[in-house]
């Protein structure tokens, strides 16, 4: 049969894998530090603590999905990078999610944020009210690029205080023929 007559699935790409993401250094860091909250702990700079390290980043499952988990307890802020493993035509949906839990405030803190950039597009960013409950954080937007695989995926995160936050998924859904069972 012909491509045209052929049944459509719909088939869902994770452009991230989450054993494969690397801190980004401070210096070489897009975003800029969070500023030390009014009060701070007595840092002193324009951090009241450092940005996350190794031991504040690692994969895990959640819900039974692989996922990045950020934890702040010791730390203000992390960006984390790979190269997208598949590529992204302007207007495809990119689906993405990620879990916080509640919500410390810290030293006066008001708010936290996250960031998911491709490229250089920022395709979702939230600004958490602190402190607050935990929640689910998600949409579906049309991507604003052509993206080939490789390109940049950059996963931000803003905290101030002790907690965490759980990057499920960035994905895209395209349909294609349906595989022929037998």
């Amino acid at each position: 049969a012909a491509v045209s007559d052929a049944v459509l699935c719909e088939e869902k790409l994770s452009l991230v894998d989450h054993a494969r993401w690397t801190l980004v250094a401070p210096e070489d860091d897009p975003f800029d530090p969070p500023p030390a909250p009014d009060g701070g702990d007595g840092g002193g700079g324009t951090m009241s603590r450092p940005p996350c390290g190794e031991d504040d980043v690692h994969a895990l499952t959640v819900g039974g999905e692989p996922a990045l988990a950020v934890q702040t307890a010791s730390c203000n802020w992390a960006t984390v990078e790979q190269p997208s493993r598949v590529g992204v035509e302007a207007g495809e949906p990119l689906a993405y999610r990620v879990w916080y839990y509640s919500q410390d405030a810290f030293a006066g803190a008001t708010e936290a944020e996250t960031s998911v950039v491709l490229g250089d597009e920022t395709i979702a960013q939230t600004t958490l009210a602190l402190p607050s409950t935990g929640g689910l954080l998600y949409g579906t937007i049309a991507a604003p690029l052509d993206a080939p695989k490789g390109t940049r995926v950059l996963w931000n995160v803003h905290n101030k205080g002790s907690n965490e936050y759980d990057f499920i998924e960035l994905s895209v859904t395209r349909r294609a023929p349906c595989p022929e069972v037998e």
